[in-house]
């Protein structure tokens, strides 16, 4: 699945998961190929008809669903884009802006409130959303009018998951009603100066009584504007993210080169222990060398040179009392977190 992990993206991910897994194909492919239908529909659009793969039940699923794909995702862009501009957007001193869009197969797909898994927002929708965010600069938290301060990928996903798509039995008796709904997001923070506009176009995927999962087929179009000042202060405040490695004692044995991921329970959590990994590391064993600490959403990217002889496994065993220090900090904001997070090796390299 890639950089993301709710998300099915692409044809050939996102087709294959129907495929395999729609207790009632027929029915799935219909749904999709309803909404293919409409990007048929559209006069600024020119498709030439794959009659080979519009033959086979199983390619023409894949070849509808490239289709409905581009249906969503235009769909979402000139939703987002028609949304209109605030007065602080408007009036930004030298703003720089980032847009990217994203589409593909939500699984399961929740909207994040503050109920769900006993505070702690820890599903997959949160985190794609976390890690797009992330990608566009977007500031890890807001600040309401009301002064309160919110996550800011959390705010997003509570407002663009809300809905339910339309129900797949009203469209029994009406072929020629369009299943896709959009829903879309405003945020404006005065305090970083940054305004997000945000569209998703989505429509759910029957998958029969064979299985439990709920599908969604949307389309994200976002935008993040935000100030060159803010930015420049933002990155002022990250530090390094990548070091150079340090020297250790020539003794026997392999050093490794180990790519940990420490998922935190959200983006403000993994923010505040980056900043500290660095310093408890030294403290804690300065034999390990920490050679790059960065963030993805709530996913906190550790790179670590062992001392020789140490193995990978010894280096995650390293990076778990390492977490447990920095949340065991009292003065620590993220002191309170109810669980240790995930800490799993992803690459291992003979250094």
């Amino acid at each position: 699945m890639g950089f993301f992990d709710s998300l099915w993206e692409g044809v050939k991910e996102g087709g294959k998961f129907i495929v395999d897994n729609a207790g009632d194909i027929l029915n799935a492919g219909k749904s999709i190929a309803r909404v293919a239908g409409f990007r048929m529909l559209d006069e600024e659009e020119v498709t030439e008809v794959n009659i080979i793969a519009q033959s086979d039940r199983v390619l023409k699923v894949f070849d509808d669903y490239g289709k409905a794909a581009k249906h969503l995702e235009k769909q979402a862009r000139v939703r987002r884009r028609t949304m209109p501009d605030p007065p602080q957007m408007m009036a930004m001193k030298d703003p720089v802006t980032n847009t990217s869009s994203l589409s593909g197969l939500w699984i399961n797909p929740v909207a994040v409130t503050g109920a769900d898994q006993g505070h702690v927002k820890s599903m997959d929708t949160y985190q794609d959303l976390s890690k797009l965010l992330t990608l566009l600069g977007a500031p890890l938290i807001t600040v309401s009018n009301q002064y309160t301060v919110e996550d800011t990928a959390a705010l997003l996903a509570q407002s663009l998951f809300a809905n339910a798509p339309v129900e797949q039995s009203s469209l029994e008796t009406d072929d020629a009603l369009n299943p896709v709904s959009t829903t879309v997001s405003s945020i404006t923070d005065s305090a970083t100066e940054t305004h997000i506009k945000a569209a998703h176009s989505y429509y759910e995927i029957p998958m029969g009584d064979t299985t439990s999962k709920n599908v969604w087929h949307g389309a994200l179009d976002v935008s993040v504007q935000r100030s060159k000042a803010s930015c420049m202060r933002e990155i002022s405040l990250r530090g390094e993210t990548t070091y150079e490695a340090e020297s250790q004692p020539v003794t026997s044995g392999s050093s490794w080169e180990v790519a940990l991921n420490v998922d935190w329970a959200d983006r403000r959590a993994a923010d505040l222990a980056m900043r500290e990994t660095k310093v408890t590391i030294q403290k804690l064993d300065n034999s390990y060398s920490i050679i790059a600490n960065s963030l993805t959403g709530r996913t906190q990217i550790v790179r670590l040179k062992t001392p020789a002889g140490k193995t990978p496994a010894d280096a995650r065993v390293f990076m778990v009392t390492v977490v447990r220090k920095i949340m065991d900090d009292p003065q620590a904001e993220n002191h309170q977190q109810a669980a240790m997070p995930q800490i799993l090796v992803t690459t291992s390299l003979i250094a």
